[in-house]
């Protein structure tokens, strides 16, 4: 029997949002009456109410998922992602063992290479999400070495989970060094 693990962080108007984007707001449009409790239907004098929330945010606030478009031109959007490749197994990589500012690197996912190409996903435990919310959380995080980007495209991975802000930082070498074939 297959489980399902949300690996997810709530989105709240406290969410760190990347450095330089705006924050995550969350406006409650309408609400529905305390009064009004479960199986209580209003007396046609009442008006109806439903709850209805707007949330604004960027793409790239909290939880989230990069489409093969955010560095490629032309190359599918978050909604033009298989559902597929998205959910069900995937190995878990306990890198935990390198510390901030290191690299995840070939050597460091060798031992997984069977399980990699069966599976074609894989999640990065390098245990950073004890950062969360933390002023360094943006900053120190661990990252997938290039090499090891490209390694792991080679292997026909469509899926690469972190517990990290992103796979890199600026120059970017894990998005681009893993370029879409």
């Amino acid at each position: 029997m297959t489980r399902l693990i949300d690996l997810s962080h709530p989105l709240e108007t406290d969410t760190p949002p990347w450095p330089g984007n705006p924050p995550t707001e969350v406006t409650v449009l309408n609400a529905i009456p305390a009064a009004r409790g479960v199986g209580r239907r209003p007396r046609p004098d009442e008006p109806w109410h439903v709850n209805v929330t707007a949330f604004r945010t960027c793409n790239h606030t909290g939880t989230h998922m990069d489409a093969p478009t955010h560095f490629y031109h032309g190359l599918p959007t978050i909604d033009q992602v298989p559902l597929e490749h998205c959910v069900g197994p995937a190995v878990l990589v306990d890198v935990s063992h390198i510390g901030p500012r290191g690299e995840i690197t070939q050597a460091d996912l060798r031992a997984h290479e069977e399980m990699i190409r069966t599976t074609r996903k894989i999640v990065l435990r390098t245990g950073w999400s004890s950062h969360w919310g933390h002023a360094d959380y943006f900053v120190d995080y661990p990252v997938l070495a290039e090499t090891a980007a490209i390694w792991l495209v080679d292997r026909g991975i469509h899926l690469i989970g972190v517990d990290t802000p992103s796979v890199d930082r600026e120059p970017n070498p894990a998005h681009y060094g893993g370029s879409p074939q």
